[in-house]
């Protein structure tokens, strides 16, 4: 059950951090490249 925990606790992140990232690369994009005036 240990090793179901853990998978689980690492799908869940590498799932969400991936979201996290792509947000972030987007922001970016945005701010660096003009389109908006933060």
């Amino acid at each position: 059950i240990e090793d179901a925990l853990w998978q689980l606790k690492f799908g869940f992140n590498h799932h969400w951090g991936n979201h996290c990232i792509d947000a972030m690369r987007a922001l970016h994009y945005l701010w660096y490249d003009g389109k908006v005036a933060m």
